[in-house]
């Protein structure tokens, strides 16, 4: 059984400069856009913890979270 995830072997499988395999570009494109998904989920999760920090105390270590939430997001703090 092969536990390695699905991104890591298509992109494997794509780089393999002797066995390229192009016929796996719609399963490559699909993962990419369920990778997004997750991300996006992942980032709308992310802010609303930044929301949650704001109205916190300002102490060191809520600051680096916020500062790793806003650089995730791509927000200017």
């Amino acid at each position: 059984m092969n536990t390695q995830p699905n991104a890591l072997r298509l992109a494997a499988q794509l780089e393999d400069p002797v066995n390229a395999k192009l016929y796996l570009a719609p399963y490559i494109a699909a993962e990419l856009r369920q990778l997004h998904a997750v991300n996006q989920d992942l980032l709308q999760a992310l802010q609303a913890i930044m929301v949650g920090i704001a109205g916190c105390q300002r102490e060191p270590e809520w600051e680096a979270a916020r500062a790793a939430i806003a650089k995730a997001t791509g927000e200017v703090v």
